[in-house]
């Protein structure tokens, strides 16, 4: 079965559908999340850029 995600934007209270678009890599999103925080909301803070945990994986 198909499936579709999509994000919305609400304008004068009319939604409009983003239009979809790529990126070539991973740490380029990161990056643009890095520079700009704002962009997830309000209520997120950086703690760090693929943090090693106790377990020895990064995330």
């Amino acid at each position: 079965m198909p499936l579709r995600v999509a994000i919305w934007r609400v304008d004068n209270n009319k939604p409009h559908g983003i239009e979809y678009s790529s990126i070539e890599s991973e740490s380029k999103l990161e990056k643009i999340i890095f520079n700009d925080i704002s962009m997830l909301g309000e209520d997120y803070l950086i703690i760090g850029k693929q943090v090693r945990t106790d377990y020895g994986k990064i995330y």
